[in-house]
């Protein structure tokens, strides 16, 4: 950097001082070699001009510069305005900038010739502006300290001086300042900065009025490139120099970005340098940079303290001073975006109470540009441990009374004064209550205890126990019981149990020093016997303390009572076997109904003599004599008398009921079996009689059954039953209906050989159209069974076999399907009805058939349908019968006669109009035919029909 310096300047019209900042302007190569050859002199010829335009007049003044340069004409246009013609209208200043940029007079008077300009040429620099030209030598004249002081090497400064450490604003100022000052006439300044860190303010900048009014680059224009500012001043023409320290500048930024230090320094290098200069001449200067600096107006991120818990509000930690002692403070955090943080805080007053409370500290964290963030910490204060206690050292006590003499302690105070006590909390003060308890033990060797319950201003307590030991060795004073007369040992009394019973008894007497007495005692056991003999009882009397004195209670025992008995109460026996046993011993004789035995004392032995029965045993008596005696030989006779009466009839058990069953196979009769009562009597069972006995046979009807038992005194029991046997027999059948496939309820009757006997029974059959049953039939001797729906179906005939006491039927009746008349055929009869009953519901007959109803529903489906058009087509002309002769039962029947036509005047009228279809007055196969053509069905029925009328039949 080179020097800026101060040259006077001689012109026709005026001469000024100036101070100016050099901008540099790259020249062409034609003009760069002149202003190199004449840059040399310029100073001497500046100051030459100076000197002569003192004493020569403005008008040859100019008229010279005119004729040096023809450029510089009043008509060449005003100098401080750029224009395409050469020159301009002030001679002396275009002469000037002509002399040092030939440009502004050979080719244009540009923006460059208006506005200061610099023109570098080897060892030396030229700057011009204003009218003011100075030459200043290569070379460098000052020298830089970094952030150095405003007087560091005791040389003239130039300092560059901000607050010191970091600066929270959004904007900055730096103020340039002259320090250590002698004789100094201007300065110049070539700063640098960071762009990247700080914004330039022209419009915000000021430079200082004083000393230096002066100045070639104005402070709105001083950033001339990116980062770098020209700064000048000089005092006026004719102004003395300044020998005092002076701001310069203020120079404003705006800060771009936080943090990183940075600062503001003077340019160094190139051939001009910053520097304080004298009248043109560069002073030696020391150039102080600004001290480093950090931009910051973020504040710090911080994280409370978790809150504390506290017993006591005197256990409150001391405050973290140091953001070190801070962070490790738990759940505490403080990080800052740049720089280094401190931290104060201020600790408020307990809220609350001891028990229950908070203390609030709230921390200010600030970082090194004052930016501060607030956070507290919460102590909870609770207290909740109990007081430290020692109980009073136990203390010793003849009697319990006298832990009267030994108050409770009321207060805290006389409660530490008890030997051994002692108390204390974490914190606050302490209260005190206490129980006495009853003595425990006895007065010889026992305790009372009394606990104290110490408590905080909290309510937390602790409780001890402040024990009194109670003892006594001196035994009771007793006087002994006089001696007591007995009848008997049993007569001893029972033994005194406390000390109130004991000296309640005759001649007695106890006392004892302290405390209550008990009493205890052993008694012997009778010396001599219950006649004459002694006892002695030995009372214990024991103090509290298990001091004991003995004396002994004499008792005279001495009995000649004889025993006190009242004799049973006379007993009633149904028999003389029927005698108990006799009593031998007390208890089984007080145990005899209206007996009681008792002596004045000692036991009692029991023994007895059985007389004989007197009478009979239906009326007699039996007398038993027992004799008393107690221990001493003393004894008592009673007698037991029992009266023999019997009058209780015998007993028969099991007695059948009635029986009723059918005839046997065969017969009319019945072989009937039961099990036999039995009979029994309280005493001698004479005889035991039946009219009939179990296997007997019985005949048709009713037999009444009678046992009868008689006793030895002729009392008499009796047990009677019926036995009915009925005229009939029991039949095991099973009976099939022929192509039923759906379940049904049928009437079917039954007949036994010669027809005469029948069974008419309602059996109900499943879906496969079979039944099983036990039907009855009159009695008597039968080889066969026949059966038949009289409504439906045809006969079947099975074999019967005697099974002994029922017939089984040996194989199934089949019944098939087809018969309507119950004549045993199928034939026309039948099948006119199915043409008149076609399409309708079926009918029930009942149950015996009541031979007037009929259908053709032989399919059991409830509906006369094309099902049962076939079983009149399967079994058409079939016969069947039992081995009896059977005639027409039904309307219409044919007594066996097997008809295929039929004239409708043989047939009820409603019946042979319906079935007549061709209206030929015959119901035949022709109907038939045009009765399966009318309904859908093949022509079955009808060819066989035709067929059968063909072979007459």
């Amino acid at each position: 950097m080179s020097f800026k310096a101060r040259l006077i300047l001689a012109s026709a019209a005026v001469s000024v001082l100036f101070v100016f900042m050099f901008v540099s302007r790259n020249l062409s190569a034609e003009y760069v070699g002149d202003a190199q050859s004449r840059a040399v002199d310029i100073e001497d010829t500046a100051r030459s001009a100076a000197e002569s335009s003192m004493g020569e007049p403005s008008s040859s003044a100019q008229h010279r510069a005119m004729a040096e340069n023809p450029s510089c004409t009043p008509e060449a246009g005003s100098c401080d305005q750029a224009n395409g013609t050469p020159g301009c209208d002030d001679s002396a200043y275009c002469n000037s900038v002509c002399d040092l940029d030939p440009y502004c007079c050979d080719v244009a008077w540009d923006a460059l010739c208006v506005s200061p300009n610099e023109i570098v040429s080897g060892a030396s620099r030229v700057e011009r502006f204003d009218g003011g030209f100075f030459k200043y030598p290569g070379g460098s004249h000052g020298t830089v300290v970094e952030g150095g002081s405003q007087n560091a090497m005791g040389a003239p400064s130039l300092t560059l001086e901000v607050p010191a450490g970091c600066l929270s604003d959004a904007q900055i100022s730096v103020e340039l300042w002259m320090r250590n000052i002698t004789q100094v006439t201007g300065f110049q300044a070539f700063l640098e900065f960071d762009v990247l860190v700080l914004s330039y303010r022209g419009d915000l900048s000021t430079y200082t009025s004083t000393p230096f009014p002066l100045h070639m680059q104005a402070i709105t224009t001083a950033e001339v490139s990116a980062g770098q500012l020209n700064l000048d001043g000089s005092v006026a023409l004719g102004d003395p120099e300044t020998t005092t320290d002076a701001l310069l500048a203020t120079l404003v930024f705006d800060v771009v970005a936080d943090c990183g230090p940075t600062s503001i320094d003077f340019r160094t290098g190139g051939e001009f340098s910053s520097a304080l200069s004298f009248e043109g001449n560069p002073l030696v200067t020391v150039l102080v940079n600004s001290p480093s600096l950090t931009l910051d107006d973020t504040i710090p991120t911080v994280t409370a303290p978790t809150t504390t818990e506290l017993e006591c509000s005197t256990d409150l930690p001391a405050a973290a001073t140091t953001i070190a002692e801070f962070t490790v403070l738990t759940g505490a955090a403080a990080s800052d975006n740049c720089g280094s943080l401190t931290v104060s805080s201020v600790t408020g007053a307990l809220i609350g109470t001891e028990c229950l409370g908070t203390i609030t500290r709230t921390y200010t964290i600030t970082d090194d540009c004052g930016n501060s963030t607030n956070v507290d910490h919460v102590f909870n204060v609770s207290d909740d441990t109990v007081p430290t206690v020692t109980a009073p050292t136990a203390t010793e006590l003849e009697c319990s009374t006298e832990i009267s003499s030994h108050a409770a302690a009321t207060t805290i105070a006389e409660f530490t004064t008890l030997t051994g006590a002692a108390a204390s909390d974490n914190c606050g003060s302490l209260t005190v209550s206490s129980v006495t308890g009853a003595l425990s033990g006895t007065e010889c060797l026992g305790t009372i205890t009394r606990t104290y319950t110490i408590t905080d201003d909290c309510g937390n307590s602790t409780n001890v126990d402040h024990v009194f030991n109670v003892s006594d060795d001196t035994v009771p004073t007793v006087t002994a019981p006089t001696t007591t007369e007995l009848e008997c040992s049993t007569d001893l009394p029972a033994a005194a149990t406390t000390i109130a019973e004991f000296t309640a008894l005759t001649g007695a007497a106890a006392s004892d020093d302290c405390g209550s007495l008990t009493v205890s005692s052993v008694t012997g056991a009778l010396i001599g016997t219950e006649c004459v003999g002694t006892i002695t009882r030995t009372y214990t009397i024991t103090d509290d303390c298990g001091n004991s004195t003995n004396v002994d209670h004499v008792f005279n025992v001495s009995d000649d009572t004889v025993p006190t008995v009242t004799a049973p109460t006379t007993t009633e026996l149904e028999c003389s076997t029927d005698l108990p046993a006799a009593a031998t011993t007390i208890a089984e004789f007080t145990a005899l109904t209206g007996a009681a035995a008792s002596d004045n004392c000692g036991s009692l032995t029991v023994s007895s003599v059985t007389g004989a029965l007197s009478g009979t045993e239906c009326l007699g008596t039996i007398t038993r004599t027992y004799t008393i005696t107690d221990d001493c030989g003393n004894s008592t006779n009673v007698d037991h008398v029992f009266n023999v009466s019997d009058d209780t009839v015998p007993v028969i058990s099991g007695c059948p009921g009635n029986i009723e069953v059918s005839s046997d196979p065969g017969t009319c009769t019945a072989v009937v079996s039961w099990t036999a009562p039995t009979a029994d009597d309280n005493c001698g069972l004479l005889s035991f009689t039946s009219t009939d006995n179990p296997g007997n046979t019985f005949p048709g009807g009713i037999t009444t059954v009678t046992y009868t038992a008689t006793d030895d005194c002729g009392q008499v029991s009796t047990c009677t039953f019926d036995v009915t046997v009925n005229g009939v027999v029991d039949v095991d059948v099973q009976v099939e209906l022929a192509g039923v496939t759906d379940p049904a309820t049928r009437c079917i009757h039954f007949v036994v050989d010669d027809c005469a006997e029948t069974a008419v029974v309602e059996l109900s059959f499943d879906a496969f159209g079979l039944a099983t049953a036990t039907i009855v039939v009159p009695c008597g001797t039968w080889t066969q069974l026949c059966a038949k729906d009289e409504q439906h179906t045809e006969w079947d005939t099975s074999t019967l076999t005697d099974a002994g006491t029922f017939y089984t039927a040996d194989t199934l009746l089949s019944l098939a399907g087809g018969d309507t008349d119950n004549d045993g055929d199928v034939d026309i009869n039948d099948v006119t009805l199915l043409l008149a009953q076609f399409g309708n519901s079926a009918s029930a007959g009942g149950c015996p058939w009541d031979t007037v109803t009929r259908d053709a529903d032989f399919s059991n489906n409830n509906i006369i349908g094309s099902e049962d058009y076939t079983f009149l087509t399967d079994n058409w002309l079939t016969f069947s019968s039992c081995n009896c002769t059977l005639g027409a039962d039904g309307p219409g029947g044919s007594g066996g006669v097997l008809l295929t036509a039929i004239s409708v005047e043989d047939l009820p009228a409603d019946l042979g109009k319906r079935a007549d279809l061709n209206k030929d007055g015959v119901v035949d196969y022709k109907d038939v035919r045009a009765f399966e053509q009318r309904n859908g069905l093949p022509n079955d029925l009808s060819s066989l029909m035709e067929a059968s009328e063909k072979i007459g039949r």
